[in-house]
């Protein structure tokens, strides 16, 4: 017992100092990368406020220092109006800012903010293409130097390093603020950074950094940034000021939450690590569950607890016989270890069963569970550089990353297995196209074809998929379709009736081999813990004999060993494809009414033909014993078991020997095993083992025997 905690402490222990040494790591890579970003803005204030740098050679200059410090997005140096006089004879305005970045070539290129719109107005107003943003000139002017809060610009989100440069009077040495230098980064290098220090499967969680004031810089989800949230909107229980009072009060470097995703019901750790350069914080969350989803994990575990189960079982086995004074030989004695031994034995049975049925299907590792959104955005960044660069041709011809991804939400209508392989399913589902998409990705009116296919499905798209309605929603359309389809899915039912499966349907886009993904439309649906059957007509899905437990959508990777007959594209390794699953658990009542009972009864009848088993005349006489009879009896009993296992398998229609098979043969020994009795009864009166007290041994052994091997039976299956 106390090794198995042990081992489960030390699985969680280990999950959390990993994540805890990634939030270090990347809060010294957040640290070392910033640490010079400072001194690059600083150095090109203080010569233009000494003079070493002419303003004529400024553009120079910008691109320079971009060139030299390519971690930088884009350096600004922006006159104030009174000290952009010199300017003015050039322009229609009197002022001047130069902005310098690197194009996709990395050619670093000259664009004049002051040509587009008037930097010194305040923040927000709102000008002819709408908002301008000028907070990154007014902070350093207003505030002097330092790190700036995250903004959203025209075309990206930016945050940087500001310091104002100064004009200095010759004659009274007098400074004024002639301007500001402005060194920034977009929000998106910074999540790049970020997501790099991430550490173990794709799933396992995400990364992200808060400013000084407690505000988002970098999220996998972008609204995160864009509409200012703090990280007390991402978890009531934190707040800067008590990340910052924490640390100072413990002396800590690092601070460690538990969190629970409101939508998804997901359980995690956060780990947040300060960056001291501009009083950042990176932060690390590690779902809970990935601890035990880690290679062998959840195995471990289960095999650790049946062995401890097995161990109290033969401790306790062992010990009832000093217990209950077996060894004196006392009749009530040798029948109280006999019950205690079987009932040992069907406990450790039902234990097993029960923490079978605890493991969920989603444990499984070749899934990557998607429940909340930011783990999804980060599963996808992660998997975008993780394809082959097969998929990526026409993909950069349009847009970036690589993979185009396409939401698709899922509903499901109704579903009922059609043996051990087919699966009928009728449902919805939509698709949400961006108007940046290329034309090629969407799927054209009339034309009839959706914008999936279901590879597992025996289907004709033109009668069986129907396209419900197009509706356009801001910047996008969405699609809706629905859809009955005869799925093809070799379901396990090897441990009937003991049995879990997981209802997995697979969609596909038409084009997924030009880098077109699929992802789960989580924003769709109110909830997404599985728990909730999100996705699911919860009222109207009937399904004889299961029970239907959780629903989720995940991302299974797929190495294709084929190019589809694209020779130039090479073959597709690693692509993600979607799937919806539905979680089932087969209802024990039924098959322990039809199959289970009859079986026990068979048992105590065999038990039964034991107990009359006598050499005693005055007992036969009572009893009617004698070994045609019991030969005659339990062949019946043989016929009656030999239908009931050929009635199983043709329900089933399963392939391979089932679990509840073995019951059979186990029933089909006891009746060899009293036929023989009853015959070595009657022929070897010398078999004194067999004529102690009138066939006692037999009898006291029978239910151990009989539970015995049904729980090796079931150990050597469900470990």
């Amino acid at each position: 017992m106390i090794w198995h905690i042990y081992d489960q402490s030390q699985v969680v222990d280990g999950a959390k100092a990993t994540a805890r040494k990634t939030a270090m790591e990347a809060a010294d890579q957040i640290e070392e990368f910033l640490v010079d970003i400072p001194g690059v803005a600083q150095t090109m204030a203080d010569d233009l406020t000494s003079g070493k740098q002419a303003s004529d050679t400024l553009e120079d200059r910008l691109k320079k220092d971009l060139l030299a410090h390519p971690k930088i997005s884009a350096i600004t140096a922006c006159y104030t109006p009174e000290f952009a006089s010199e300017f003015s004879t050039k322009f229609k305005q009197n002022l001047y800012c130069p902005y310098s970045w690197l194009d996709g070539d990395k050619i670093p290129v000259i664009v004049r903010v002051d040509e587009y719109y008037d930097y010194t107005q305040p923040d927000g107003t709102i000008g002819p293409d709408g908002p301008i943003r000028t907070i990154w000139y007014h902070v350093p002017l207003e505030e002097g130097e330092g790190w700036g809060e995250p903004y959203k610009g025209t075309a990206n989100h930016w945050s940087g390093y500001g310091t104002p440069f100064f004009y200095i009077n010759p004659t009274t040495q007098e400074q004024t603020v002639a301007g500001i230098i402005a060194a920034e980064l977009t929000l998106d290098d910074l999540q790049t950074l970020v997501a790099s220090t991430i550490v173990g499967d794709f799933g396992a969680g995400y990364g992200f950094i808060i400013s000084q004031a407690g505000k988002f810089i970098s999220h996998p989800i972008n609204s995160f940034v864009a509409d200012n949230k703090t990280i007390h909107d991402f978890d009531g229980s934190l707040s800067i000021e008590t990340l910052q009072a924490t640390v100072d009060a413990a002396s800590k470097e690092i601070i460690v939450a538990d969190h629970v995703d409101n939508r998804s019901g997901q359980q995690s750790w956060v780990f947040l690590a300060p960056v001291e350069t501009n009083e950042w914080w990176v932060g690390i969350v590690l779902n809970k569950g990935e601890a035990f989803r880690s290679s062998g994990t959840v195995d471990r575990l289960r095999r650790q607890r049946i062995g401890l189960a097995i161990g109290l079982i033969a401790f306790f086995s062992f010990l009832s016989v000093p217990i209950f004074r077996a060894h004196r030989g006392g009749f009530l004695n040798l029948w109280a270890v006999s019950i205690t031994v079987s009932a040992l034995s069907i406990a450790g049975i039902t234990y097993m069963w029960i923490l079978y049925s605890a493991n969920l299907s989603r444990a499984d590792e070749s899934n990557i569970v998607l429940l909340d959104r930011a783990t999804l955005e980060q599963t996808v960044a992660n998997l975008s550089g993780d394809v082959s660069e097969a998929v990526t041709v026409r993909a950069d011809e349009f847009l970036k990353p690589t993979l185009i991804t396409i939401p698709t939400g899922v509903f499901i209508r109704s579903l009922r297995f059609d043996g051990a392989r087919n699966m009928f399913v009728t449902g919805q589902i939509w698709q949400k196209y961006s108007n940046s998409l290329p034309d090629w990705v969407k799927p054209a009116i009339g034309d009839g074809l959706p914008g999936f296919i279901l590879p597992q499905a025996d289907i004709t798209y033109s009668e069986d998929v129907d396209e419900l309605y197009r509706r356009i929603d801001g910047d996008q359309e969405i699609i809706g379709w629905s859809f009955r389809a005869n799925l093809r899915q070799d379901f396990d039912f090897s441990r009937f009736p003991i049995d879990r499966e997981e209802a997995r349907i697979r969609i596909l886009h038409k084009d997924f081999d030009q880098g077109v993904l699929l992802t789960p439309d989580l924003v769709s649906y109110s909830i997404t813990d599985p728990a909730a059957l999100p996705g699911l007509d919860r009222d109207n899905i009937v399904l004889p004999g299961w029970d239907v437990e959780e629903s989720f959508f995940s991302l299974r990777v797929t190495d294709y060993n084929t190019d589809f007959g694209i020779q130039s594209r090479g073959r597709l390794k690693n692509f993600p494809e979607l799937y919806f699953n539905v979680s089932l658990s087969r209802r024990i009542l039924d098959p322990f009414i039809s199959r289970m009972i009859p079986l026990a009864l068979v048992a105590l009848l065999l038990f039964a033909v034991l107990i009359i088993v006598t050499s005693r005349r005055e007992r036969i006489g009572v009893l009617g014993f004698s070994t045609s009879a019991v030969l005659s009896y339990c062949a019946f009993l043989l016929f009656v078991v030999v239908v009931s296992q050929i009635s199983l398998r043709l329900d089933l229609t399963a392939q391979g020997l089932l679990y509840m098979e073995f019951f059979y043969f186990v029933i089909y020994g006891a009746i060899l095993s009293v036929s023989l009795n009853s015959i070595l009864f009657a022929t070897a009166p010398d078999l004194r083992f067999m004529q102690y007290r009138d066939n006692l041994v037999m009898e006291l052994l029978f239910w151990p025997m009989l539970c015995g091997l049904i729980l090796i039976v079931t150990l050597l299956r469900f470990s």
